[in-house]
C-alpha cells in the first residue's frame, strides 16, 4: 500500500511539474531580435527555429552570452510566450548581481533602484496591412516602447499604456508572446574577466526559468562621448500634452521633461538638439543677450550648461557615462523653424560669443529649414513647387536667410534637411547661385530620400 502511494505521489508530481512547464515556452535572445506579438499567422512570429529554450533548470544551450568593455551598454532580451489554447498570469523578471571568481561584483540594483541592470517590459504598437512603410514590412503587433520595472531616476514602479497596474507582473494572452528588455552597464573600473549571474522567471510566484547570464568583460573601456555628432529633435509640444493631457504645465514642468528626456537620450548617445531653454532675450539696455536662467526647482535640474560642458561625473543616473555631454545643441532664436524672420546681428554675434566663451562651438549650429520641397513633376525634379503643385518660395528663402548669416559673418554651421544633390540643383538652376556651399554647411537627409527606399524616389544619400 505505502509503495503504491509512494508511486502514485511521484506520478502526480510529475505531471504537475510538467503541466506547468508546458504552460508557456521561454527562451532568450539578443537585442536586435524583433518580434511580433502573436505567435502564429500573418500578423505574427513563431517561437525561432534554434531558440535556447529554458526552465527552472537552466537553459538548453547555457544561457545568455554576452561581451561588453567598460562603460558600455549590453542587452539581451527574454521572451515568454503562452501556448495557443491558454492565458499566463502573473509573469515577473529578476535579474541578480554579477560576480567573477575574484569577488569583484557588478550590482544589479542599489538604494532602491535599479544600478547596472534595468528590466524593461516591451510594449507592442499595432501596424495594420493598410500602414506599412514598405514593401519589406509586415503588419502586426511589433514591439517599440521600453517600460520600466522600476526607473532609475526617481525609483519608482511604472505602468504600461493603457492599462492601470504595474508593468511587472503581468499576464500574456493565449497565442501571444511578451518581450522583456534588460540592459546591463559595464561601470567604469571594472576589472576584466567573466562574470556571471541569473535571470530569473517566476509565473504565479513559481519559478519558471532560471536563465545564466556570462558577461565578459573586456579590459579597455569605450569614451563617454560618442565620435558621431547627433541632433535628435524632441518635440517638446507633444510631449509635454502626451504626459500631461496639455501644453499649458508652466516652467518647472517643462524644464523637467526636457531634463529628463536630455538624460535618457544620453544614455543611448544620442543628443537632444533642444536644450537651449528659454530662448535667450535681448536686453536693450545692456546691448547684449541675457543669459540668466529662471529659478527652477524639480526632479532633474540640470540645465544646459551642465549638458553642454561635460563636467558632470553624475549627470546621468548612477554615474553612467561619466562626462558624457550633447555633442550638438540648436541655437534657439525664436524665429521658428522654416520660417524668413531674423534677430539682429548683434544678437546672433554675442549668442555665439557667449558659447564660444564657455567653449561650446564645435556643438552649436543653426537649423534653418525643414524639408524644402523637391518634386518630381513631369518626371522633372522642380524646385519652385510644392508636392502637390502649388507654388514654392522655399528654396528662395532658404538662400536669403542663409545668406543673411553668411553675409554678415555670423560664425555657425547652417544645416536644413534635404540632400546635397537637390541643394545643388537648387542653388545652382533654380536660384542661380553657383557656390551652394558657402551657404550650407549641413545635410541632413530625410530617411524616405535615402537611395533604396522601395516607394522613395529619391536616389539620394548625401
Amino acid at each position: 500500500m505505502k509503495r503504491w502511494q509512494g508511486w502514485f505521489f511521484g506520478v502526480a508530481v510529475f505531471f504537475l511539474c510538467n503541466s506547468f512547464a508546458d504552460a508557456q515556452t521561454i527562451w532568450w535572445g539578443s537585442g536586435m531580435e524583433k518580434l511580433r506579438q502573436a505567435n502564429s499567422g500573418t500578423t505574427g512570429d513563431p517561437i525561432p527555429a534554434g531558440a535556447d529554450l529554458c526552465s527552472a533548470n537552466g537553459c538548453a544551450q547555457g544561457g545568455v552570452a554576452l561581451s561588453a568593455a567598460r562603460n558600455e551598454f549590453e542587452p539581451f532580451q527574454i521572451f515568454i510566450a503562452a501556448p495557443a489554447a491558454s492565458s499566463v498570469s502573473q509573469v515577473n523578471v529578476t535579474v541578480s548581481d554579477l560576480k567573477d571568481d575574484q569577488g569583484n561584483t557588478i550590482l544589479s540594483w542599489a538604494n532602491g533602484r535599479p544600478k547596472n541592470a534595468v528590466i524593461y517590459r516591451e510594449h507592442y504598437l499595432s501596424i495594420v496591412s493598410t500602414k506599412l512603410s514598405s514593401s519589406a514590412a509586415k503588419p502586426g503587433l511589433w514591439p517599440d516602447g521600453l517600460v520600466p520595472k522600476v526607473d532609475e531616476y526617481f525609483g519608482e514602479v511604472r505602468r504600461m499604456p493603457g492599462e492601470t497596474t504595474a508593468a511587472f507582473p503581468f499576464n500574456i494572452a493565449a497565442g501571444r508572446k511578451q518581450g522583456v528588455w534588460v540592459d546591463l552597464y559595464v561601470p567604469q573600473g571594472t576589472p576584466a574577466g567573466l562574470y556571471k549571474g541569473t535571470a530569473q522567471v517566476t509565473v504565479g510566484g513559481r519559478v519558471a526559468a532560471n536563465i545564466p547570464i556570462r558577461l565578459t568583460v573586456r579590459d579597455f573601456d569605450l569614451p563617454s562621448v560618442p565620435s558621431l555628432k547627433t541632433a535628435y529633435v524632441v518635440g517638446i509640444g507633444e510631449v509635454k500634452t502626451g504626459h500631461y493631457g496639455t501644453a499649458a504645465i508652466g516652467d518647472a514642468k517643462q524644464w523637467e521633461l526636457l531634463c529628463l528626456y536630455t538624460k535618457e537620450l544620453l544614455l543611448h548617445h544620442v543628443s537632444n538638439e533642444n536644450i537651449i531653454w528659454p530662448v535667450p532675450a535681448w536686453n536693450s539696455t545692456l546691448g547684449k543677450i541675457n543669459w540668466s536662467l529662471p529659478a527652477i526647482s524639480t526632479g532633474c535640474n540640470q540645465r544646459y550648461p551642465e549638458f553642454l560642458n561635460g563636467r558632470n561625473p553624475n549627470l546621468l543616473p548612477n554615474g553612467k557615462l561619466p562626462g558624457t555631454k550633447l555633442t550638438r545643441a540648436r541655437m534657439r532664436d525664436g524665429t521658428g523653424l522654416s520660417s524668413t524672420g531674423v534677430k539682429s546681428v548683434a544678437y546672433y554675434k554675442d549668442y555665439v560669443r557667449h558659447i564660444a566663451d564657455n567653449g561650446w562651438k564645435s556643438q552649436l549650429f543653426y537649423y534653418l529649414w525643414d524639408e524644402p520641397p523637391y518634386p518630381s513633376v513631369g518626371g522633372v525634379r522642380r524646385c519652385n513647387r510644392t508636392y502637390t503643385g502649388a507654388a514654392s518660395t522655399a528654396w528662395s528663402n532658404v538662400y536669403k536667410k542663409a545668406k543673411y548669416f553668411k553675409d554678415n559673418a555670423i560664425d555657425l554651421p547652417i544645416m536644413i534637411t534635404s540632400s546635397r544633390q537637390a541643394s545643388e540643383d537648387c542653388f545652382t538652376h533654380y536660384l542661380g547661385i553657383s557656390n551652394y556651399t558657402r551657404y550650407l554647411d549641413i545635410w541632413t537627409v530625410p530617411n524616405n530620400w535615402m537611395q533604396g527606399k522601395p516607394t522613395g524616389g529619391f536616389p539620394f544619400n548625401t
